[in-house]
């Protein structure tokens, strides 16, 4: 009980962290904390969701309050703050609290259903299947922007060093078939993804000026729309590592074109992308299956620790999570209701100042090489290497996603392959 209890402080932190602060995804606020998650299958997985629901409340907090979208789900909110005026703006905070909130309480039902009645042991999933969803990632990986030469590239040479035990053993016997150097993975991300804030120019916080005075909420307008979008945003979430942020946009469009207001469309698209944000681990939970990025990492943990989602048979499990997952909805809601206006303010400045992420660039390395136990020249060689790599990645605005598939899921994806052909053919 203590371990959950310290993990679902570690949620909260990195949820928090993650949504407010610009710069900071979702996959490396997952990472930061990641090293400190006691090493428990259930543990990890609720650290991973009870982060992300918060990446996704407070994304919409820090457009609403400092004008700077914490994650790409957030923009719609970015987009119709010109057309709120007075006190439409603390409507919008308020509504899209509300909204995440029961977008939470939905989604976790939901999922503690799926989870309860263990509907995989009716569902027939072949390889196949696997195996689409795989190469799927890998498509969304090449064509997730128009460089697309440049993302193949990123994916071959990510794969070459994910493979490199086994191309440095090439044609040695076996007393020789040890390689003279292996890459630690997760520890490249961690540099590569890091590193970004080093470069990068982020945005000065600029305060907006929210009234509260005899705000009228009209609670019963909307109630009807959040439980609309809830359901809405349940169903994309599982749409492979995009679907948060898809059925933000998609509600956005939504409410856009039946030409409602700016607050309908705010609160529309915030409710859509925290539910997803749930039912998006579904298919890792029910067949072992990541489709967002940060999904992968687990699995690469998961498999680091020889861990598996066995723990989801045990009594009581999915109550727990469910319980968590409330819980932490609450809690994101009260700290983004009752804190005033000033801290966010604060909280802002102090993240966009270029030393806050010089000391996190140094936390993140120094929470590896004392947990992992790492020697200090191991890390120095990654350092030499991947840091400018990921200047070069930054350089050439290239999409990450493409580093962490070809790391991290190029191996599954590989050995998927080869079975799904012995099988099929």
């Amino acid at each position: 009980m203590i371990d959950i209890f310290f993990t679902f402080c570690l949620g909260i932190l990195s949820g928090l962290l993650t949504g407010l602060m610009p710069g900071i995804n979702i996959l490396l606020g997952f990472m930061l904390f990641l090293p400190f998650v006691p090493l428990d299958p259930l543990c990890i997985v609720l650290y991973g969701i009870i982060a992300r629901i918060g990446s996704q409340f407070f994304g919409s907090m820090a457009v609403l309050y400092l004008k700077i979208p914490g994650e790409a789900s957030s923009y719609p909110v970015l987009m119709e703050l010109k057309n709120l005026k007075g006190k439409d703006t603390f409507r919008a905070v308020m509504l899209t609290n509300i909204g995440s909130l029961v977008a939470t309480v939905i989604s976790s039902i939901i999922l503690f259903i799926v989870l309860f009645y263990n509907f995989s042991k009716n569902i027939y999933f072949p390889i196949l299947l696997k195996l689409s969803i795989f190469w799927l990632l890998v498509i969304i990986a090449i064509f997730s922007n128009r460089k697309i030469l440049t993302n193949i590239c990123v994916l071959t040479t990510a794969t070459f060093i994910n493979f490199y035990p086994e191309f440095a053993a090439i044609g040695k016997t076996h007393a020789q078939s040890i390689p003279i150097y292996y890459f630690n993975t997760q520890l490249i991300l961690i540099i590569i993804f890091v590193s970004q804030l080093l470069w990068q120019k982020i945005p000065a916080a600029s305060a907006q000026s929210l009234s509260r005075d005899k705000t009228k909420l009209e609670l019963k307008k909307y109630i009807g729309k959040i439980s609309l979008h809830s359901l809405f945003g349940c169903v994309l979430g599982l749409l492979p590592q995009i679907g948060a942020t898809i059925s933000s946009y998609a509600s956005y469009t939504f409410e856009r074109l039946r030409k409602n207001t700016a607050l309908d469309k705010i609160t529309a698209s915030e409710t859509a992308n925290n539910s997803a944000a749930i039912t998006g681990w579904l298919p890792l939970l029910l067949f072992g299956i990541p489709i967002s990025a940060s999904e992968i990492v687990l699995i690469q943990h998961f498999q680091k620790f020889n861990l598996n989602f066995e723990f989801l048979q045990a009594y009581g499990v999915s109550t727990i999570i469910i319980l968590c997952l409330l819980l932490s909805g609450l809690i994101y809601f009260l700290i983004a209701t009752m804190l005033n206006q000033k801290y966010y303010v604060l909280f802002g400045k102090l993240m966009s100042k270029k030393w806050f992420s010089y000391l996190l660039f140094l936390f993140s390395l120094l929470c590896f090489y004392l947990i992992n136990s790492y020697d200090l020249k191991y890390l120095l060689i990654h350092l030499v290497i991947f840091m400018p790599i990921g200047y070069l990645l930054h350089f050439f605005r290239t999409d990450l996603l493409a580093v962490v598939i070809g790391l991290l899921l190029t191996d599954e994806i590989y050995y998927t392959t080869y079975r799904a052909i012995q099988i099929y053919f």
